[in-house]
């Protein structure tokens, strides 16, 4: 499988910060534990020990990391190919209800999805890249250019993934599919 990915955008880290998500339900823990050091309630070392702990949370099959979307300017992706119907719904209901956004579930089957959506996960299935949003918003902001390209038909649908997962982190997609070994 070859799936070849060129960023004409330097700062794709920075506008994803830019772009992304409303972080209400996140920040006000983080916002909690500083107005704590500020008002001399606990010291700033105790303030970062609790910052490094609290933005996990163990599931008993799965450690979510919350603060990633705050140090990243996305939540965690949901691998779901290796995990149970049962699981990814237990995780993507966990994030749910912290407020996240844009939760992408990749390598997700039809029988997960089907279960996902019997469950009243509001998600966005994209079939050919066996890929999944659970609640989706839409970013019309679109910042640098990502070009994706493939030798062959074949690889489809992981140039799909990667084309989805880019639009979803707010960058410009162009796809070029099966332009053929030596336009590679």
């Amino acid at each position: 499988m070859f799936c070849k990915i060129a960023s004409f955008d330097a700062c794709a880290a920075g506008a994803l910060r830019d772009i992304f998500y409303s972080m209400k339900n996140l920040s006000s823990p983080i916002l909690e534990i500083l107005q704590k050091v500020k008002n001399g309630k606990i010291s700033c070392e105790n303030a970062l020990t609790q910052l490094k702990i609290a933005p996990f949370k163990d599931l008993g099959y799965a450690n979510i990391d919350y603060h990633r979307s705050v140090r990243q300017g996305a939540p965690e992706t949901v691998y779901g190919q290796s995990k149970t119907k049962e699981q990814i719904f237990g995780i993507v209901s966990d994030m749910s209800e912290t407020g996240l956004k844009n939760i992408i579930i990749t390598r997700i089957s039809r029988e997960k999805i089907s279960f996902l959506k019997r469950k009243k996960i509001k998600l966005t299935y994209y079939p050919t890249a066996n890929l999944a949003v659970v609640n989706q918003t839409k970013n019309t902001a679109r910042k640098g250019l990502i070009v994706i390209a493939s030798g062959g038909a074949s690889d489809t649908p992981v140039c799909e993934e990667a084309a989805i997962t880019a639009e979803i982190l707010g960058s410009k997609v162009e796809r070029l599919y099966d332009v053929g070994v030596a336009g590679v």
